[in-house]
């Protein structure tokens, strides 16, 4: 086939193809129109959305609208309460000694039957010198002179009535006159306990290193600082402290605070750490303290036991400001516990909530912050409604518990349970 000079020859299929391409090229150009203009559009969106008038963003950065805070009216009993940190302790401690009524040798530490924190009894061993018994004993006649047959006194009557709480004696036979029904009594002690008496033939003797005599048992070891095998140089040496006494709780409440606290008032007694609780009422409220004792009321119900084998520092069951409360400043508070604490308490930092007076029964109660002192002394709380009115209620207050007050209504004036009183 001759072609024309100038001119191509196109196939048919040639010309398919070109035809498609132009179509193709017309579609993207339209697609890419269309995307354009979806991202103006969506620009423009943007746009407008940045773009705010003065006044919006003046609206916008404008705090919010006050709120008016309210509190609802509560109807409750009221008591007024003081917390406070206070030690549980053993009203009485004292310290028991050894002594002797001449020379008699080296005298060492052979034995420690008690720790810590054991109960003591009266006729019970309580430390073994030199291989021989120290016996604790109910009295509060020092022991002072070795003890025999035909020996007189009131140290003799005061063994022979703690032989008789142990059972090794008849009561009727406290006579103050050691005899042999006394001898046979302190055998049997001695026998009971593992040990032979002193002296020789019919003759027993009780020496006075043997005997400790405590005004309060049973005790509680607080320590035991005689150690086995330790020699004792001096008489004076303690060798036991004991716990006399059931458990008190020693509370200090600052100045300030004490007003109201009397005897006879509920505390509840509070272990935070394990969680347990006691209630309690309050024994006795001591005069104000600087925090050394000075200025508060002596120590009562006890004996320091000065002599003999009760060593010195013993205190009484009363108040001791001085100890236990941190020797802080404010008056003491002697608490007992309506039921005997066991030992797991003992020396444990509590809280003390000593409940003082109190209202009869429910009163009407709103925040502190509610009530609202006028110029002319009057006192009110203004009650909000549902629909925003506010009415002024004029009101007496009365005891103030933990930032609630008590108020009653003037004559006039209502205030319910429920209502809702503005406080700020």
């Amino acid at each position: 086939m001759t072609i024309p000079e100038g001119q191509e020859m196109v196939l048919p299929r040639e010309e398919g193809f070109r035809s498609l391409s132009r179509t193709v090229r017309r579609q993207r150009a339209l697609l890419a129109v269309a995307v354009a203009a979806a991202v103006l559009a969506v620009g423009g969106l943007v746009a407008s959305w940045s773009v705010k008038s003065p006044a919006q963003l003046a609206s916008e950065l404008s705090p919010p609208p006050p709120r008016v805070l309210t509190a609802e009216v509560r109807s409750m009993p009221l008591a007024q309460t003081v917390a406070v940190r206070a030690i549980v302790e053993a009203p009485a401690t004292f310290k028991v000694r050894s002594l002797t009524a001449g020379s008699s040798g080296r005298r060492v530490v052979t034995g420690r039957p008690l720790s810590k924190g054991a109960g003591v009894e009266s006729g019970q061993v309580v430390l073994e010198i030199s291989g021989r018994p120290l016996f604790a004993m109910t009295g509060e006649v020092p022991a002072y002179r070795d003890l025999g047959r035909g020996i007189e006194g009131q140290d003799v009557r005061q063994l022979q009535k703690a032989l008789a709480a142990t059972g090794d004696l008849s009561s009727d036979l406290v006579t103050g006159v050691f005899d042999w029904r006394t001898q046979n009594a302190v055998a049997r002690l001695y026998a009971r306990a593992g040990y032979t008496t002193s002296g020789s033939g019919n003759a027993t003797i009780v020496p006075l290193s043997e005997l400790s005599f405590v005004p309060i048992l049973p005790a509680t070891i607080a320590s035991v600082p005689a150690a086995s095998g330790a020699p004792l140089e001096t008489d004076t040496d303690p060798l036991i402290e004991l716990n006399t006494g059931a458990l008190m709780v020693q509370a200090m409440v600052p100045s300030g605070e004490q007003g109201g606290i009397k005897a006879g008032q509920r505390v509840l007694i509070t272990d935070d750490i394990a969680g347990r609780q006691m209630d309690g009422v309050v024994k006795e409220v001591g005069a104000f303290t600087s925090g050394a004792g000075q200025n508060a009321r002596p120590d009562q119900g006890g004996t320091t036991g000065a002599q003999g084998n009760l060593g010195g520092g013993g205190t009484g069951a009363g108040l001791n400001p001085g100890q236990g409360t941190g020797a802080r400043t404010g008056y003491p508070v002697l608490v007992a516990p309506e039921k005997p604490l066991d030992l797991s308490w003992l020396g444990l930092s509590v809280r003390a909530q000593i409940v003082g007076a109190a209202t009869d029964g429910p009163v009407l109660t709103v925040p502190s912050s509610a009530v609202v002192s006028e110029a002319s002394g009057d006192t009110s709380v203004v009650v909000l409604a549902g629909d925003g009115t506010r009415t002024t209620v004029k009101v007496r207050t009365g005891m103030i518990s933990e930032g609630l007050v008590e108020v009653t209504p003037h004559e006039g004036g209502t205030l319910h349970a429920g209502d809702r009183v503005v406080t700020g």
